[in-house]
């Protein structure tokens, strides 16, 4: 299908959109450079030492990667909120349902490949960083003796679990703008719903609340196997991406 204004095709298009957006929000990089920063700066862990001494001791406890990698996810759903917010203003020519949504999934893949990556790298930053503020820290030896394979593995594993997060906001912000106040009562219901229904499973034996994270967490991040972990996040990431397009593909974009 070609588009009557540019005569060029909806891929073209969505391109072109996808590399404009790059290109206008290029500053979404050094938001992630502040975050993550910000989550190094609280992975040093400092406690006081040495009341006994006429001096005050500093020393590191130990380095714990968890705040870069929970700022790293708060960064990738701001900007999938983000893009499901703007998408009913949408001013490129020719744009439509498809090649905005384009767009917006090809610009959430590219920040999650960028997010991963800064992921990986931050395993031998924190390395050198705890070498020059304390001498002999304390790391946990997945860290210290992670080998290629290791490395691989979690480039993946975080591309892909900032992917579903960044994915599922998204799909989150596009039926909240498509559908607005309509939206918020639904979701009001849905946790009225299952604030009761896990109250009835908790009163009654035998029966699981539906509230159980863990569980849900546990799905993915408990399974060993990787082939098979891979075909559940790979799953989820199109499912995700089926719903989103279910949402915005009668949507009014250019209002």
């Amino acid at each position: 299908m070609n588009s009557t204004i540019n005569k060029e095709t909806q891929t073209t298009i969505a391109l072109c959109q996808s590399k404009d957006k790059l290109f206008h929000h290029a500053h979404v990089f050094i938001s992630l450079i502040i975050f993550q920063v910000i989550g190094y700066l609280i992975s040093f862990q400092a406690v006081s030492r040495g009341f006994e001494s006429e001096h005050f001791h500093f020393y590191l406890r130990g380095l714990n990667p968890f705040f870069i990698y929970f700022f790293t996810i708060l960064w990738i759903v701001m900007q999938g909120w983000s893009f499901a917010g703007n998408i009913s203003h949408q001013e490129y020519p020719g744009s439509n349902n498809f090649t905005t949504y384009f767009s917006d999934i090809a610009v959430l893949e590219i920040y999650a490949l960028v997010g991963a990556l800064t992921i990986l790298l931050s395993v031998p930053f924190l390395q050198v960083l705890a070498v020059i503020f304390c001498p002999g820290p304390i790391m946990h030896p997945a860290f210290t003796e992670m080998g290629w394979m290791e490395q691989v593995r979690l480039f993946i594993s975080a591309f892909f679990y900032l992917l579903i997060c960044g994915a599922g906001v998204y799909t989150v912000g596009i039926f909240r703008t498509r559908y607005e106040s309509r939206f918020f009562l639904g979701v009001l219901l849905t946790i009225t719903l299952l604030t009761g229904t896990g109250v009835v499973a908790a009163l009654m034996r035998g029966f699981d609340s539906p509230l159980d994270l863990a569980m849900v967490s546990g799905f993915y991040l408990n399974e060993v196997r990787f082939i098979v972990w891979l075909i559940k996040v790979v799953v989820t990431v199109a499912a995700l991406y089926g719903v989103s397009w279910l949402g915005i593909r009668n949507m009014e974009l250019n209002r």
